[in-house]
């Protein structure tokens, strides 16, 4: 029975949802019609896990109340996770029923706020017409970029290609001088997220943001529209008449568990060095230890690779963490089996010792933010590779 009541809804929703598409597109909207940013915070999904944006068109005249939407994409699109990997997914602008919007929001607990811009007649129009022409099959798909082209960044551009020099936004935070980790790290309440994030995105994620750059999250989206400026009669307004919040959500503190990054790595460490001392009094090797080691080190090196060479992802080329998971540890763990290192192993040893050291002497004037997590990861490979050129 309940799956008829879901069916029924779904239909219910699907016929509204569709006549106020058609009463839009066939009449448009009247003079009394308003645009609103609206912002939904945070989830605790990973897709959402820095918010969303999106513009909310409300015409109590005809009934029209939309929801423009940038942040969608098809599932059931052909190669879905090789398009998405490699940056070649199509997202696109979708129009969506308002009040199903804050509905979902409230069900996961999470907070939306609607900020009610001062637009005149002739503005509403402009924008409504933008979006309108937008929404067209050819020409609603885009090719989403995290930082630059995104839900948010992207309700930035339409409000600047639409309005041009009668939009002000504030170039304060010109000042602030933060780079885009800084700006995503306090989104990342999970520290084994933030240590995948680290892994993944390389130098451009430690590029100095821009006051426009930072709109690409929904929060400081939100912000610059509560400082930006409108010119209306000859002279700059407040963009936004009105801010309200439609659903506050019950916020509750992150909880830790024991099982950190840094926890984990240092008591790997404390184990391993162990390990080292014992293999080295006793002048042997445990051979399988390095083969294991080495492996998933290189094959983690040569994701990092393949991300660099393989995507159209800006944000993960050149990825210092390359330094400590050198690729070529794939092929040389295969040689670790010998019971007596070569030549040639204890000079790849060397060169390996060598690398780790300079970027751990480096570590705080790199041009890319290695997670700290790290460090002891580091010292067991060093520890490994001076244990393997003593010859053991």
């Amino acid at each position: 029975m309940s799956k008829f009541f879901n069916s029924l809804f779904g239909f219910v929703f699907f016929c509204l949802l569709s006549f106020s598409l058609a009463r839009a597109q066939s009449f448009g909207i009247s003079d009394r019609a308003q645009v609103s940013l609206i912002t939904g915070s945070p989830g605790a999904d990973l897709y959402a896990l820095f918010g969303h944006s999106a513009i909310r068109v409300y015409d109590p005249a005809t009934g029209i109340d939309l929801l423009y939407n940038y942040g969608t994409f098809d599932f059931d699109t052909k190669h879905f996770y090789l398009k998405f990997a490699q940056r070649r997914l199509d997202y696109f602008l979708s129009i969506s029923n308002y009040q199903q919007f804050v509905s979902f929001y409230a069900g996961h607990n999470r907070s939306v706020y609607e900020q009610v811009l001062y637009l005149n007649p002739e503005q509403t129009q402009a924008l409504y017409a933008f979006l309108q022409n937008n929404y067209l099959p050819q020409n609603r798909n885009y090719l989403y970029d995290f930082f630059y082209d995104n839900c948010s960044s992207r309700i930035r551009d339409v409000f600047k290609q639409v309005f041009k020099e009668d939009i002000q936004f504030s170039q304060e935070r010109d000042q602030d001088k933060k780079t885009f980790r800084n700006l995503i790290d306090p989104y990342q309440h999970d520290p084994w997220v933030q240590l995948g994030l680290y892994l993944l995105l390389g130098t451009p994620t430690d590029q100095v943001a821009s006051a426009e750059d930072y709109m690409f999250l929904p929060d400081y989206l939100m912000e610059a529209f509560d400082k930006a400026k409108i010119r209306q009669g000859g002279q700059f307004i407040p963009l936004v008449s009105e801010k309200k919040t439609v659903f506050q959500a019950i916020v509750s503190k992150p909880k830790q568990g024991i099982f950190t990054p840094y926890w984990v790595f240092w008591l790997f460490f404390a184990f391993m060095a162990g390990l080292t001392y014992l293999e080295y009094r006793r002048n042997t090797r445990f051979r399988i230890v390095d083969f294991i080691l080495f492996s998933v080190v290189g094959w983690v090196g040569i994701l990092f690779g393949l991300m660099w060479i393989g995507t159209d992802h800006l944000q993960v080329a050149w990825n210092l963490n390359m330094l400590w998971a050198l690729p070529t540890h794939a092929g040389f763990a295969l040689f670790t089996w010998k019971k007596n290192p070569s030549l040639w192993m204890k000079r790849y040893c060397t060169v390996t010792s060598v690398i780790l050291g300079l970027t751990l002497l480096a570590w705080y004037i790199l041009p890319q933010q290695l997670h700290p997590a790290l460090i002891p990861l580091m010292l067991v490979l060093l520890g490994r590779s001076l244990l393997i050129m003593k010859g053991n």
